[in-house]
């Protein structure tokens, strides 16, 4: 008994069955009463705040990552001895920080 795995003629014509058959139905899909619909576009419009908001956004690239006032502040005084901060200080700041 020999089997031919060659054979996949039947399954090439389910295929272009099914292919057909989605294509005929999308078709279908786009005709209202037998005739082709109109597609609208999609459209957005965004109201006044929303361009506002990206004026702050722009203000907010503008100023720098680092505030090298405060820090320049802050090693003067950790050089000179002046910054002892409680520990209580620190723990608020380093919770307030992962907030």
């Amino acid at each position: 008994m020999s089997i031919n795995i060659n054979k996949t003629n039947s399954f090439d014509s389910v295929n272009n069955v099914q292919q057909k058959e989605t294509k005929r139905t999308g078709e279908e899909a786009l005709k209202v009463d037998g005739k082709p619909s109109v597609v609208s576009e999609d459209k957005i419009e965004l109201s006044g705040k929303i361009s506002e908001a990206g004026k702050y956004v722009e203000k907010l690239k503008e100023l720098p990552d680092v505030r090298n006032d405060l820090v320049g502040f802050l090693r003067d005084k950790i050089s000179t001895g002046d910054y002892s901060p409680s520990s209580g200080q620190i723990a608020d700041a380093i919770i307030k920080n992962e907030r």
